[in-house]
């Protein structure tokens, strides 16, 4: 089983992003591959929980008020560096989000419609 952590500091997207990644269960040689997922509005108790936590895959906001997603997948990249790492943002600030991606080496950025 593939474990996930989503962070974004409004419920709903955590919702509509836990909904698509369950949509497609997936099942080979009996084994159940739908992935576990874990997901917080607050990135300080995300970032506590992956301290005890391993997971394959972690998609954060970019922006939040408690800590930004760049600080969030800094501290991920520090404990879990075989975790991969996913920015998700609304924002088009295309020099901040290069700046953020090669800082926290994020493996992919995802655009909020």
């Amino acid at each position: 089983m593939h474990r996930i952590l989503l962070i974004d500091d409004e419920s709903g997207v955590l919702s509509a992003l836990s909904r698509v990644l369950k949509l497609s269960p997936l099942v080979v040689r009996g084994e159940d591959l739908r992935p576990r997922i874990d997901a917080f509005t607050s990135p300080i108790e995300a970032v506590a929980r992956a301290s005890t936590t391993t997971y394959d895959l972690v998609i954060s906001d970019f922006r939040m008020p408690e800590m930004d997603g760049v600080a969030v997948l800094r501290r991920m990249r520090e404990l879990q560096p075989d975790c991969a790492r996913v920015i998700l943002s609304g924002y088009t600030d295309l020099n901040g989000l290069i700046a953020a991606i090669n800082e926290a080496r994020i493996d992919r950025f995802i655009a909020k419609p």
